[in-house]
């Protein structure tokens, strides 16, 4: 499956960051320091049985993209993704599959995807301390 997949190293991105301030963002999209390019992906598996897949029906391009692929903030991205990863998080699509736990969905479920992995969908435990009800990430 195609997808637009973001990556930088330490190294590239020390590189790109200089040769931007001399050519330019067309650094971070062309040439061999580029940080986004289309590629072929393996199609994911479901990683734990309470999971559903999802096939993306619309999905946004926001400023942390953006951000991201002009390495304003891929550093401070590092603790939320490892490299390379897949840019779109503002995502809309149909339920194709489920786990065998996964039992509030059912394929053909149009559903809005909150990004955000807690530590309970990261199956960490125990689970990460609480405010107000609210699981910290």
């Amino acid at each position: 499956m195609k997808a637009l997949r973001f990556s930088v190293t330490v190294p590239k991105f020390i590189a790109a960051k200089g040769l931007a301030s001399i050519f330019g963002r067309r650094v971070y999209y062309q040439g061999a320091l580029k940080t986004i390019k289309i590629a072929d992906i393996p199609e994911p598996t479901l990683p734990t049985k309470d999971w559903v897949k999802v096939k993306t029906i619309y999905c946004g391009f926001c400023g942390s993209d953006l951000n991201l692929i002009q390495l304003h903030d891929s550093p401070t991205a590092s603790p939320f993704t490892s490299f390379p990863c897949v840019i779109g998080h503002e995502i809309v699509g149909e339920v194709i599959e489920t786990g065998s736990e996964a039992n509030e969905f059912k394929s053909g479920d149009i559903v809005a995807i909150n990004p955000v992995l807690a530590c309970e969908a990261r199956e960490i435990s125990p689970p990460c301390p609480t405010k107000k009800g609210q699981i910290y990430a």
